[in-house]
């Protein structure tokens, strides 16, 4: 897979995202932004996503500050039994836990496909199934 022409296709499909080169070699291409969806949840979302000249793709996106709560787990296994692109897990960084999905491809064909892919995800994680089960972990006061 050509990292470049993949490049130019991801930074087209994000730039209203504001999706920028954090790092780049000449196996790997990782591209990040924090993005904003003020109707669907209450801070920004920093997306990173790393994409391999192998064709593998990896999608991670990091939301607010979540306790490791009963609830809160209980609340992220109801979401991986339900959604079939995402998991989500509880990570620490700087001390701090977060909520965070992660979507992984293999084998992605073509360079086309790399970007399709993205654009398809963030299009599924704001549709009212992923919504469903997401919103209580993101937004827990609503």
């Amino acid at each position: 897979m050509n990292l470049t022409i993949v490049k130019e296709k991801l930074l087209k499909l994000g730039e209203s995202i504001g999706l920028k080169v954090h790092e780049e070699t000449a196996e790997q291409l990782v591209l990040d932004t924090h993005m904003t969806a003020k109707n669907y949840f209450s801070s920004s979302v920093y997306l990173r996503l790393v994409v391999y000249q192998s064709g593998t793709l990896h999608l991670f996106l990091t939301f607010n500050e979540l306790a490791q709560t009963y609830e809160n787990l209980f609340a992220i296994n109801a979401f991986n039994a339900e959604n079939p692109w995402f998991r989500a897990y509880i990570t620490n960084i700087g001390g701090k836990d977060f909520l965070e999905l992660h979507y992984v491809a293999f084998s992605l064909p073509s360079e086309e496909e790399t970007s399709s892919t993205l654009s398809y995800l963030l299009g599924d994680l704001l549709t009212d199934e992923t919504m469903h089960y997401l919103k209580p972990l993101v937004n827990p006061q609503n």
